[in-house]
């Protein structure tokens, strides 16, 4: 209803297609990015800021059910490909707790506990471009923690509710 739009709203469709016209619920004039690959900095923006948005390596959720997820580390995927942003909303010293958008019958009712394991850990993305890289795309980066969660963490500003509506933080 409001909010981020979950994947039942936007399917995605595997192919080029233009965007249904909607009404922001709310609007930002900018962001701040959180230092990369800093466990600390992440806790501190989501104890001071609220919620956060990440880009993570996902290749490795389709499955996911529920408990603490060490899945993009080992197993069959082993991935570092940062490919889907979604959502930081809280954290414990083991681990991150993230939002996801595929809607409330995936991993915990939409959500997925990520270990904190790994996060004085690197891992490389080979493939940049598939995520938050920008051209001139860097052939490799280095992405922080499980999953890469710590290497793309930001914070909207200047968030205002769009007219007629009321943000809450």
């Amino acid at each position: 209803e409001k909010g981020v739009a979950v994947e039942s709203d936007l399917p995605y469709r595997g192919r080029d297609q233009d965007c249904k016209p909607y009404t922001p619920a709310v609007k930002a004039t900018g962001y701040v990015r959180n230092p990369p690959n800093d466990a600390a900095a992440l806790e501190t923006a989501l104890a001071t800021k609220g919620p956060q948005s990440i880009t993570v390596a996902a290749n490795s959720w389709q499955l996911y059910m529920g408990g603490l997820f060490t899945g993009c580390t080992r197993g069959l995927f082993k991935d570092a490909t940062l490919n889907h942003g979604v959502q930081a909303v809280g954290y414990t010293k083991d681990y991150w707790i993230v939002r996801n958008s595929w809607g409330p019958r995936w991993g915990e009712k939409g959500y997925i506990r990520i270990s904190r394991a790994n996060d004085d850990k690197t891992y490389t993305d080979r493939h940049p471009a598939d995520g938050q890289a920008c051209k001139p795309y860097p052939k490799t980066q280095s992405v922080g923690g499980e999953c890469g969660i710590l290497f793309d963490t930001s914070y909207p500003t200047g968030v205002k509710a769009a007219e007629g509506l009321t943000v809450v933080v």
